[in-house]
C-alpha cells in the first residue's frame, strides 16, 4: 500500500474508531435513543414535523399546536432546519421516526468530523494532525456529554465559517467572506445556540485582527489600516464579481431575517 493510499485511510480509520468507541457504544447501535425523554422527544418531534409538513400532513412549520393559540411556537426553541435534510433522507429510507432520529444523530458526528478535517487541511495541517484535530472536535468529552441535548449536536458550520473568515481577514478575499457568511447562516439554521456561539467567535477574530493591525502601526510597522484594506479589496474586483458578492450577502441577510423573525 502506497503512502498516499495509507494517508487516505487515516481520517477514515480515526472517524470509524470514534464512532464505534463513543456513540455506537453509548447507544448500543440502534438499541437506545440519544438523550432523555424530554429533549430527545422534542427534537425528534421538530424533525418529524418538517417531514410531515413536506408530505402534507402538518399544517405549519412554525405554528405548532401544543401552545395553541400562541403563534410561532417553534421560535421558542431550535428548529433544526439546517440538519433536517439528513433526517428526511433517513426517514424516507427507514420509514420510522425514531430510527431516522438515531441515524440523524450518528450522521452529526460524521459531518462535524468531516468539516473540521477539511478546515484544518485548508489551514495547512497534515493528514495526521488534521485527523486528530477533527477527532477532538467531533468526539471530545464536552461533545459526548451533550448527548442529551441534540439541538447542540450539529456544529459543522463552525470550523468552515472560521477558516473562510480567517482567509478574508488575512487576504481580503470577497469570495472567502461570502463563503464564511454562507456557513455561518447554515450553522444558525442547524442550531440557534451554535449559531450565536459562532458569531461570538467571528467577532473575536475581527477584534483580534483589528488589534493586531493597530499594534503593528503603533510599533512602526507598515501594516495597512483594516478599513482601507477591505475597501481596496472591494474596488479591485470587477463589476460582475462585486454584484455576485453583494447579491449573495443580501440573500444571506434575508435568510437570517426569515429565521430569526419568529
Amino acid at each position: 500500500m502506497s503512502n498516499s493510499t495509507r494517508s487516505r485511510w487515516i481520517p477514515i480509520g480515526l472517524l470509524l474508531t470514534g464512532l464505534l468507541c463513543i456513540p455506537v457504544f453509548q447507544l448500543r447501535g440502534l438499541t437506545m435513543m440519544p438523550g432523555d425523554l424530554g429533549d430527545a422527544r422534542l427534537n425528534n418531534y421538530f424533525l418529524e414535523n418538517i417531514f410531515q409538513f413536506l408530505i402534507g400532513r402538518s399544517e405549519s412549520l412554525w405554528h405548532l399546536p401544543f401552545f395553541y393559540p400562541f403563534p410561532y411556537v417553534l421560535g421558542f426553541s431550535d428548529n433544526l432546519f439546517g440538519s433536517a435534510p439528513i433526517y428526511l433522507l433517513a426517514r424516507i429510507l427507514v420509514g420510522e421516526p425514531d430510527t431516522a432520529f438515531q441515524l440523524w444523530f450518528y450522521a452529526g458526528y460524521v459531518t462535524n468530523y468531516g468539516a473540521a478535517w477539511w478546515a484544518l487541511r485548508r489551514m495547512g495541517g497534515g493528514v495526521w494532525s488534521s485527523s486528530v484535530g477533527a477527532l477532538i472536535f467531533a468526539f471530545a468529552l464536552p461533545t459526548t456529554t451533550h448527548v442529551g441535548h441534540a439541538q447542540l449536536h450539529y456544529r459543522f458550520g463552525i470550523p468552515l465559517s472560521i477558516v473562510f473568515f480567517a482567509e478574508y481577514l488575512n487576504k481580503g478575499s470577497l469570495r472567502s467572506m461570502l463563503w464564511a457568511g454562507m456557513w455561518f447562516v447554515w450553522q444558525f439554521y442547524a442550531g440557534i445556540y451554535m449559531g450565536f456561539f459562532t458569531l461570538l467567535m467571528l467577532v473575536a477574530m475581527l477584534v483580534g485582527k483589528a488589534v493586531d493591525l493597530l499594534l503593528s502601526r503603533v510599533g512602526g510597522a507598515t501594516a495597512p489600516r483594516i478599513r482601507p484594506h477591505r475597501i481596496s479589496s472591494w474596488g479591485a474586483q470587477n463589476s460582475q464579481e462585486r454584484l455576485f458578492v453583494a447579491l449573495g450577502l443580501v440573500l444571506l441577510l434575508l435568510l437570517m431575517i426569515a429565521l430569526l423573525y419568529p
